[in-house]
């Protein structure tokens, strides 16, 4: 089983923007929209990465991964029957694949940008990028939900360790953190059923000793 085997697998299973979170959802529920082999990216014979799944390498055939991803998506799409869905907002530095369309999970591999160069984009999200991408994965869990949603939203309150952007990490995560903080409580004002857990108030706003 790919996800017994993997190296560098630990973050496997984590989004870390508001548009891994809905590419992924989107696929598991409208099946139709998975790319499917275009997201993989080869670094070397039966080896390759899929930036929505982290920095994983996959040492195994193509039709073997997409089995695997497609009971990945199986397993994703009982979404619409949980009770109680929580989502956690944690980066808005992203890397977008014009070729696909598509923002990425994680920087794409070093070997498809030396390949493609112009095909990848390094983009920050703002505000208005945020709200849009809550509102459209909260439109599509209530169409495809068989009963009415519940929803816990939060921000990560793990800081950035490093930036692709030319500044210092600490100004960096405070403008991610803030930024994200802000759409959500936007994105709060007219949804039944969702409700905010303060995570990111409580680790940043107690004694750091106890915090950290």
């Amino acid at each position: 089983e790919i996800g017994a085997t993997l190296e560098d697998g630990a973050n496997f299973f984590n989004k870390y923007s508001i548009h891994s979170v809905l590419n992924e959802v989107r696929w598991a529920l409208e099946r139709d929209t998975f790319p499917g082999a275009d997201l993989l990216y080869p670094i070397g014979p039966d080896r390759y990465i899929d930036a929505q799944l982290g920095m994983a390498r996959l040492d195994f055939d193509v039709e073997t991964i997409l089995g695997f991803r497609h009971r990945y998506l199986d397993a994703l799409a009982t979404v619409k029957d949980a009770d109680v869905v929580i989502l956690t907002l944690g980066y808005v530095e992203t890397w977008f694949d014009t070729k696909l369309g598509l923002y990425l999970n994680v920087a794409p591999p070093m070997q498809a940008i030396k390949a493609e160069p112009a095909r990848f984009e390094f983009r920050v999200l703002f505000y208005h990028d945020i709200l849009a991408g809550l509102d459209e994965l909260h439109a599509l869990l209530t169409k495809h939900r068989t009963k009415p949603l519940k929803m816990l939203v939060t921000v990560s309150p793990v800081p950035l360790l490093a930036t692709f952007r030319d500044m210092d990490v600490l100004v960096a995560n405070a403008y991610s953190k803030s930024v994200q903080r802000a759409a959500l409580d936007e994105f709060l004002l007219d949804k039944a059923g969702v409700d905010y857990f303060p995570s990111y108030e409580f680790v940043t706003l107690s004694n750091p000793t106890v915090a950290w």
